[in-house]
Formats: structure tokens, sequence, C-alpha cells
């Protein structure tokens, strides 16, 4: 993965889950049904990363996220 910073946009495929926690236990998931984009925050550990997609934070997993490059269109 490119080393984003914190408000860079970010590509997740179609397919991958993310992950909402509180205090360390998931309590929420949602699977894109199609590519999105969202808002990177930080990385959160080795594995994952924290996004703000659709009004709120979620943990997505560190592989299944990428830049948004310019010129590539997300429906």
């Amino acid at each position: 993965m490119t080393t984003m910073e914190k408000g860079d946009l970010c590509y997740i495929p179609q397919n991958v889950t993310l992950i909402d926690e509180y205090d360390g236990v998931p309590t929420d998931f949602v699977k894109t049904i199609k590519p999105q984009t969202a808002v990177y925050l930080n990385k959160d550990s080795e594995n994952w990363i924290k996004v703000f997609f659709q009004g709120s934070e979620w943990y997505v997993p560190n592989k299944e996220v990428y830049p948004l490059q310019e010129g590539h269109s997300v429906s």
C-alpha cells in the first residue's frame, strides 16, 4: 500500500468487509457491493486502517485500501 495522509481519498474494492468496533469489540459491519471511496483517517495497526465511510468511522483490512488515483472513477 502506498503511504496516505489523513484526509486523503481512498478506494475500497467491492466485496470488502468494513468493521465498526467499540472498546475493541466488533459492533457492526458492512460489506461493499461495489467499489467505494472513503476518507483515510489513520493506520490503526499493521493490519487495519481507519476510514470515514458513509458518515461513520470504520476499520478496513490494510491490504484492501488503495489511494484514489487521479483519473480513477468510482461510481
